[in-house]
């Protein structure tokens, strides 16, 4: 399938404490890719929140 574009997107807090951590999202996607990608990415709605 083609990708008209894609994001990056990371973990915010865990790149204040010095770790980059993210990963590519494709277009166009679904909410459960999105959910997928922010688990794997640490974003758990407890520690670092999704904004």
């Amino acid at each position: 399938m083609d990708t008209p574009f894609e994001a990056y997107v990371t973990n915010l807090g865990k790149y204040n404490e010095g770790r980059l951590v993210g990963e590519f999202l494709k277009f166009p996607t679904t909410t459960e890719e999105v959910q997928a990608l922010l688990k794997r990415i640490g974003i758990d709605g407890v520690r670092y929140e999704w904004v």
